[in-house]
């Protein structure tokens, strides 16, 4: 080869042991016979076979290989590149060994270079990457396919320039390999993904031809020449994505080639990222696709996406040479649909047989059926007028009732409910019903009240003013009984509108209650007093109906469960409230605050939030908290351009 002209040689074998057919080893297999002294005598004379290998590996540009393994501590005796660093230090990812295979002395010692023959197949037994870098122990290694590029290179040293992740949403770093002329980029761990070129029988030469002299001067001179066993069954073979079974040495030429032509296959730092984001925009959607559409259009939703994900993967792969992943996300997103599914149909069963339950004692068989299969049913008549609806809800109800037992959460829970369905009737309200901890009630219905919305609002003050006594006489208890108190909390939502009111049932049972959607929004209206730390949350439609009460716009929402925003507000007090001149300035204020959200101006919003949280009382104090955090929030993460000032709420 070095005769033919060869730029540089590889030789992808390694020689552990000495030439059992060298002379020195025969001589020490012969016995010490008289007839065989002449034969030992020229034995000893004749050049060892080894050393003549090394001598000839000495004359030419040549790298041997050795193998890192997991245990012992030899260190190969291989000469290797130098090893410049530049940037932070990248190899703690870098596979790593604990010692090595390493060939004779006399060989090791003549090659130009030597570098690691380690391949490292994925899970499923496909090489699809080969470490260029790796670690034995503290010392970085070359593998090698660099080693023989360094020596067809004609380089001493290696240039490894790393540097930090660009963005928070990149996945890693850049790590970049130079040898010689060529950049090499890397992966994290020091591997190059492997852009296969396939097989090509006419780059192989054969040994025989070779050792012929045969072979023709143009088919090696100036060119890579690796030396390898491609003959099956002696343990070099390799699975790769072309070819099930590969000789190991064509691995190692793939990687030379492609170092050579500059043209490689990039996993980008933001491929994890865009697949992350693939996975929650798709199981989102498919989240909130299931209930409304059911699972059939949505696995053609599904599918459709996975089919343009994969699609964007090979256009990116073709035209750029980008390594981005639509499988794994994809089947993530599959698994997401099976559960949302399977969940869906659990809990259709489950509400199927709590209705079963619920009514068959005082409903008809055929009746029962009907309404497990469409809970929709239950919708069986009233007549349609605007009424003014309430919840109220204890707060962290859980939590208090892990800490008493059945009868002690029993008491509770009827002392909380006492004085509220009290002062829910002394204003004229209407106990629909008891759900848990919470309160259901409406205005104008069965009796027509003319100032339904008002009443509400002075109702829900009063109830705010009653939880207020009841925390003292219990703190009063629980300090006279030496054991700490459990100060109860509320959320009122209220909301005006027209429902659907009347006698829900059969003749034999009935109920009176309300449906309809401004229903449903009173409930979520409650969720909202949570969030925005108020006592109680009003909608616009009760709060221009109960004109003359002390009222704070919150914000405009888009609830839970809703496609249109509304303004709500909080309710902190009535009519003599309203006519205060403080009141009234800080309204004024906070007014202003809101109308600088919404129309980006972060600075002059904060400077408002100072002005109101002097003019308001303590009560209020944690609501200009949640301002100061969202303008925060939004000074730091701009909303985007198409942002129109509402405010989705993620809870019920």
């Amino acid at each position: 080869m070095r005769e033919l002209g060869a730029a540089a040689i590889g030789f992808d074998m390694m020689f552990l042991e000495p030439d059992r057919t060298s002379p020195a080893q025969m001589l020490g297999r012969l016995p010490d016979l008289p007839a065989l002294a002449e034969l030992k005598t020229q034995l000893a004379d004749l050049p060892d076979y080894d050393q003549i290998l090394a001598e000839a590996v000495g004359r030419g540009r040549v790298s041997l290989g050795f193998v890192l393994t997991g245990q012992g501590h030899e260190r190969p005796a291989e000469k290797r590149g130098g090893l410049v660093t530049s940037g932070p230090d990248p190899s703690g990812q870098f596979h790593r060994f604990a010692g090595s295979m390493s060939n004779l002395a006399p060989i090791a010692a003549a090659g130009a270079g030597g570098g690691a023959l380690n391949v490292v197949p994925d899970a499923d037994g496909v090489v699809r990457r080969l470490p260029l870098l790796m670690r034995l122990d503290e010392q970085i290694v070359p593998s090698f396919a660099a080693e023989v590029m360094r020596v067809g290179e004609a380089a001493q040293t290696y240039v490894l320039r790393s540097g930090a992740a660009p963005s928070a949403l990149a996945s890693s770093g850049t790590v970049q390999l130079r040898i010689g002329r060529v950049n090499v980029p890397l992966e994290p761990d020091g591997e190059i993904a492997l852009y296969f070129a396939g097989s090509r029988p006419d780059r192989y030469l054969s040994a025989r031809a070779v050792l012929a002299g045969t072979i023709d001067r143009s088919e090696v001179e100036r060119k890579i020449v690796l030396i390898g066993v491609t003959a099956l069954g002696v343990k070099d073979e390799r699975a790769t994505p072309l070819n099930l079974v590969a000789p190991g040495v064509e691995i190692h030429a793939e990687a030379i080639e492609q170092m050579l032509a500059g043209e490689f296959l990039i996993r980008p730092d933001w491929s994890a990222a865009a697949e992350l984001l693939y996975v929650m925009l798709l199981g989102t959607v498919l989240l909130f696709a299931l209930p409304v559409i059911g699972p059939i259009p949505s696995a053609f939703i599904g599918g459709g996406a996975a089919f343009l994900a994969s699609a964007a993967s090979w256009i990116a792969f073709d035209q750029a040479r980008l390594l981005l992943d639509p499988v794994t996300p994809s089947l993530i997103v599959f698994g997401v649909y099976l559960v949302a599914t399977l969940l869906g149909f659990v809990r259709t069963e489950a509400e199927r047989s709590r209705v079963r339950s619920a009514f068959g004692h005082y409903l008809a068989p055929e009746l029962v059926r009907k309404l497990a299969k469409d809970l929709r049913g239950l919708n069986l008549g009233g007549e349609t007028r605007e009424m003014t609806l309430m919840f109220c809800d204890i707060r962290g109800f859980t939590a208090i009732s892990e800490k008493l037992d059945p009868q002690q959460l029993t008491r509770l829970v009827n002392r909380f409910f006492t004085p509220m369905t009290r002062k829910i009737q002394e204003h004229g309200g209407t106990i629909d019903k008891y759900i848990g901890d919470c309160i259901m009630a409406f205005w104008n219905a069965p009796l027509a009240t003319p100032d339904h919305a008002r009443q509400a609002c002075r109702a829900a003050l009063a109830m705010t003013a009653a939880l207020d006594a009841l925390n003292r006489q219990r703190a009063e208890e629980a300090a006279a009984e030496g054991r700490p108190q459990i100060p109860l909390q509320m959320g009122i939502g209220i909301n005006t509108g027209e429902c659907l009111v009347g006698n829900m049932g059969s003749d034999q049972r009935f109920n009176y209650t309300a449906m309809g959607d401004e229903v449903n929004l009173a409930a979520r209206l409650e969720g909202q007093c949570k969030e925005f730390a108020v006592d109680v949350v009003i909608s616009d439609t009760t709060e221009a109906a109960a004109d003359g009460v002390a009222t704070l716009e919150l914000d405009l929402v888009q609830v839970k469960g809703k496609s249109k925003p509304r303004h709500i507000f909080a309710l902190v007090g009535g009519e003599a409230l309203a006519r205060d001149l403080t009141f009234q300035a800080l309204r004024q204020h906070h007014q202003a605050m809101l109308g600088e959200i919404r129309t980006r101006d972060w600075s002059a919003a904060a400077q408002r939030l100072q002005l109101c949280r002097r003019l308001a009382p303590p009560a209020l104090h944690a609501l200009y908290d949640h301002y100061a955090r969202r303008i925060a929030s939004y000074a730091e993460n701009p909303p985007g351009p198409g942002w129109d000032g509402v405010l989705i709420a993620v809870s019920k």
